[in-house]
This record gives structure tokens, sequence and C-alpha cells, in this order.
């Protein structure tokens, strides 16, 4: 009897220790991931998205409209609005030809957070972005530092499946194949605190190497006229620097107030204080059909 107790006694205590054992395993395990979770940004130079916002035919009819209006290149662009619906395909493909000569070394990309997925209100991908042109490299320096600023918090998934910031890639290897990018999607629901905090990090980073663009698309879904007169009242918001109305726009006037916003304090902090309106059209006039709901655009540039 007294065998037998010693014995379930033996298989009880051989039962705990490989219980605790496989805990302590389990526990380890754990924690390695999440280290290696938390310098995932730093060490990541393998990783790629696959950019799937991609219209080929709406690309190279930009790239060709461009080429055809032989457009005189400006330097020293330090900012600017681009639509990042590929119906405007020509106006994004005029924006990066006009940086071909300036050739700057980052573009950071401020996009708006659609869905409005994800943790923080400002989000970041450090992987690569492949496109039918070669491969964007991101500029892991300044996403690191960001981050570390708690500034920016990285999500793969969400910045890579949102078309506002994905759609520009191939524009940006196409026309400027040795440029890196960070991209940086931003929350609608970002208070004044908040985004200023973006601009005043931004303009430490913004120079003639490194140009900060705001993929914005303007007035939804109205026909031409009710778009050209949102438009003509969103950009006087923008050109007298009206903040706290620009806020308060809706989808009909533009689809990210934040981005807009973060990208014009920005300008002000790097002494970009002078401003060319480039562009001001929308889908119905670039289809040539006005008699369905469309989407405007901007395309400016801040030197």
């Amino acid at each position: 009897m007294t065998a037998n107790k010693h014995f379930w006694g033996l298989v009880l205590m051989v039962i705990g220790l490989t219980c605790v054992g496989l805990a302590i395993c389990s526990y380890i395990s754990i924690k390695i991931f999440e280290c290696r979770q938390s310098h995932l940004p730093d060490h990541t130079t393998g990783y790629t998205h696959q950019v799937v916002f991609f219209e080929d035919e709406l690309f190279f009819e930009g790239v060709r409209l461009v080429k055809q209006n032989s457009l005189q290149v400006q330097p020293h662009i330090m900012g600017g609005i681009v639509p990042h619906h590929l119906v405007a395909s020509q106006l994004i493909a005029d924006f990066f030809y006009r940086l071909t000569n300036q050739k700057p070394k980052t573009i950071i990309i401020l996009g708006p957070n659609h869905l409005e997925r994800g943790e923080k209100p400002v989000l970041s991908s450090i992987y690569n972005w492949k496109t039918s042109f070669g491969v964007v490299e991101p500029q892991r320096n300044i996403i690191v530092q960001l981050r570390d600023k708690k500034v920016i918090n990285i999500d793969e998934n969400t910045v890579s499946s949102d078309h506002s910031i994905t759609s520009l890639m191939p524009f940006l290897e196409y026309y400027l194949p040795d440029t890196k990018v960070v991209p940086l999607l931003i929350s609608g629901l970002m208070d004044q605190s908040q985004i200023n905090k973006l601009a005043n990090h931004l303009a430490k980073v913004v120079n003639e190497d490194v140009v900060l663009i705001a993929a914005v698309d303007f007035s939804h879904n109205l026909i031409g006229d009710q778009a050209r007169q949102k438009d003509q009242i969103t950009y006087h918001l923008m050109m007298t620097r009206q903040y706290d109305q620009l806020r308060n726009l809706n989808n009909q006037y533009l689809d990210s107030p934040s981005s807009i916003i973060a990208l014009l304090k920005t300008m002000e902090l790097v002494g970009a204080t002078q401003s060319d309106l480039i562009y001001n059209t929308n889908s119905g006039e670039i289809s040539g059909d006005h008699s369905v709901g469309s989407t405007s655009y901007f395309s400016i540039v801040y030197y």
C-alpha cells in the first residue's frame, strides 16, 4: 500500500513538473514572439506587399497625357495634394512627373483611413511595395523614428488594404524609382492636438529631399455644378488656413480633412508658404458624363 502511494505520488509529481515545464515553454515562446514583433519594424527588409489597386489602362493613359502636355518641371517642391482615385491618373502622373528633376530621396504620403480600422489614429507600414514597375522601399529610419516617438503605429494589414496610399505606389516607382516611401494612413477622428503633434514631427524631416503628399479626394457623389461649388468652399478654407472649418467638412467636400490640415500645418512650419493650383476637376469632367454623381480632385504644389 505504501509502495502504491509512493508510485502515484511520483506519477503526480512528474505530471505536475511536465505541466509547469510546458507552461514555462509556452510563456517563453510568447515572449520571444512579442519581442520579435516589437522589433519587427527594424528588420523586415524581406517582407513585401503586393500592390493590388492598379488599373493599367488608366495608368498608361495618364502617363501618355502627361508626356503629350510637355510640362515644365518645377524644382524644390516641398509638398502637395493629389488624388488617390485612379480615374484621376493624369493628375497623379502629372504630380510625380513634376518631381523627376528634383528626385527626392523620400516621399511621405498621407491618406485617409477609409474604414477607420486599426488601434491608433496614424498607421504605417514597414514593408516593401511590389508594383508592376519594381519595388518601392520604405524609408525605415523615418518610420521607426515616428513609431518610437509614439506618433504612429505599425499596422501592415490595414495600411496595405486601403487604396488611398497603395494606389500611388506604381506612380512613385514609375517616375521616381530610387525614391523611398513613408506611408501614413490617417484617421478622420483625429482631434486638433493630434494633428498638431503629427505636423510638428513631420516638419522635422520634411525638406527638399523629403516631400510630403496628401493623397485626398474631394467632393463625392455630386454632379458637376454642385461639386464645383463645394470645391470653391474647400479651396478657400485651405488657402486661408481655416482649420476648424476644414475639420468640420464632411464627405461632400473631402474625404480626409485630417490629412489636409496636417499637410498645411507642416508646410507652414517648414516655410513652404507659396502654392500653385495645377488642377481642379472631377470624374464627370474627365469622363464627359456630367449627369451622374462624381468625385472631385485637386492637384496643388507647395514650395
